[in-house]
């Protein structure tokens, strides 16, 4: 068994306030205020009078690497990017001690500070998931986890390496602790879980390209109500009248990704509540009972938008064209309606996931190339076998040519804005396969030596 290096536990810091302080003139604030106004207003006409506030809930799901801190030295790809550039991932096997005691201090630690998580462990990365909370919560407390695991793994001899934010998943609770994408008890509950979860559908694929352009490139949206819903559903948007039988389980979105994601998602599901709210009252104030209003709603909302269902599958997307969606006009226009984002605040938004987008090809090329030049080559010259011959050369030459036309794709990209990130979307992929494999036939080519080339 492991012991840290300084055996005194970690002082209680105040990383999370006893207030949590969660500005209110934020936009996910806002979102969430307009969700909730357009929520609520859904959940009168559906019969409910006791609710007076709807909030979203989201998981958020963190994946981190924790290696030895000599391969942290040696491994920039991993420090620098969050991934393997070159080669495979060291194994938590070679480190499994040090690794179980700096994670179970990990969450002794947390749950000292009353930060509640869920821990796993996936493809041999550590995975830290606060637990379902709204997302001002829900972020401070990824934040806090993430900062706590890295103080620990110092002490254990380990670095931590913050991979990719995991998929996140949407839902929503009321103030009486009631979730209405879940179904209830009662024909009613029914009723307004289907209502909110058509409301959903519609959200999602009016706004599909906006929702893969704020949930992190490359963007995966996935939207599954399983089989026995989509009956359901099916069956509402055919006229029957048959009484609703539910399964149990909750309406989940998954794929969404921080602050910005959940601020879309909260304002775009408020924008559909409204236009189906009002298409109810409609249709009672034309005569009709409320039951056969509301079904007729939830009928045409399905058959408009039931396509954005994937049967198992998800959407992604990987270029920098798709952020457009983020000052296109039908953007522009829901922001502004419920007074979340204006014009100008949708602009800055879109140029800083374009210039993160460029900034993070470029500086896996620079890495790269870097270490195929000074790490990569030189060690493979070193440890040339004395039978090497052109197969070799060949592999060497390659490897040192792709670095070559990587550093020459980022100093003759555009110098900044979209363009920048087209380019780099252009030509920074190909060439990083094309290192990677010269890298991987250089490898081969030196087998008959005693050391590897890859780091």
């Amino acid at each position: 068994m492991f012991r840290p290096r300084n055996s005194h536990a970690v002082r209680r810091r105040s990383l999370v306030p006893a207030a949590r302080r969660f500005e209110r003139s934020s936009p996910l604030q806002r979102s969430v205020e307009a969700l909730s106004a357009a929520a609520v207003q859904a959940l009168r006409v559906l019969g409910d009078a006791a609710t007076q506030r709807v909030e979203s809930r989201i998981a958020l799901a963190q994946d981190c690497l924790l290696i030895d801190e000599y391969q942290a030295h040696v491994r920039p790809d991993l420090m620098t990017t969050g991934r393997a550039l070159f080669g495979s991932e060291p194994l938590l096997g070679a480190n499994r001690d040090r690794v179980d005691a700096c994670t179970l201090a990990t969450e002794h630690e947390l749950e000292r500070l009353g930060v509640r998580v869920r821990t796993s462990e996936r493809y041999g990365r550590y995975v830290i998931a606060p637990c379902c909370a709204d997302p001002g919560t829900a972020e401070e407390e990824m934040q806090v986890a993430v900062s706590i695991l890295r103080v620990q793994a110092q002490r254990y001899g380990l670095a931590c390496v913050a991979g990719e934010e995991l998929s996140s998943a949407w839902s929503l609770a009321t103030d009486r602790g009631e979730n209405p994408l879940a179904p209830g008890s009662r024909p009613s509950e029914h009723l307004r879980f289907l209502f909110f979860g058509a409301a959903v559908l519609k959200a999602v694929d009016r706004h599909r390209g906006l929702l893969i352009a704020t949930a992190g490139v490359p963007a995966s949206i996935s939207l599954q109500l399983g089989r026995e819903l989509e009956r359901v559903y099916r069956a509402i948007a055919r006229g029957e009248a048959a009484p609703l039988r539910l399964p149990v389980g909750k309406f989940e979105l998954s794929g969404l990704s921080g602050a910005l994601g959940c601020t879309v998602l909260n304002t775009i599901v408020a924008d559909a509540l409204g236009e189906m709210t009002r298409a109810v009252r409609a249709w009672t104030g034309a005569g009709d009972d409320l039951e056969p209003a509301v079904r007729e709603v939830i009928a045409d909302a399905y058959r408009c938008h039931h396509r954005v269902v994937f049967a198992g599958g998800a959407l992604d997307v990987d270029s920098p064209d798709s952020l457009r969606e983020l000052i296109a006009d039908p953007t522009v226009r829901v922001f502004a309606k419920h007074g979340v984002l204006s014009a100008a605040e949708l602009r800055v938004c879109h140029d800083t996931l374009v210039e993160r987008y460029a900034v993070r090809l470029d500086i896996e090329a620079r890495v790269a190339a870097q270490m195929a030049r000074t790490q990569i080559g030189p060690v493979a010259e070193r440890t040339r076998p004395v039978t090497a011959g052109a197969a070799f050369e060949r592999a060497l030459r390659e490897l040192y040519d792709a670095a070559e036309r990587l550093e020459d794709a980022v100093s003759h990209a555009a110098d900044e804005g979209l363009e920048r990130a087209r380019d780099l979307r252009h030509d920074v992929p190909p060439l990083l396969n094309e290192i990677r494999h010269a890298a991987a036939r250089l490898e081969r080519a030196q087998r008959g030596g005693s050391v590897s080339c890859v780091a």
